[in-house]
């Protein structure tokens, strides 16, 4: 078993996923904060994930 946790920060509500990849079972944690943080910056077209998106599926910011 595997159990990824993705940012430890004290009183921060958390989301549980469990998948399995060949035979293996997995849990995810994500910490709502970094969750957050994340839809931010794929709002406003900063950091890294913005650019991944736009590589890996083609996608392209629309102006607002």
């Amino acid at each position: 078993m595997t159990v990824n946790v993705y940012n430890n920060a004290a009183g921060t509500k958390a989301t549980t996923t469990e998948r399995q990849d060949g035979g293996a079972r997995i849990i995810d944690v994500m910490i709502d904060q970094v969750r957050g943080m994340i839809a931010e910056d794929i709002a406003m077209g900063r950091g890294p994930v913005p650019g991944v998106l736009a590589g890996t599926y083609g996608l392209n910011r629309v102006g607002r």
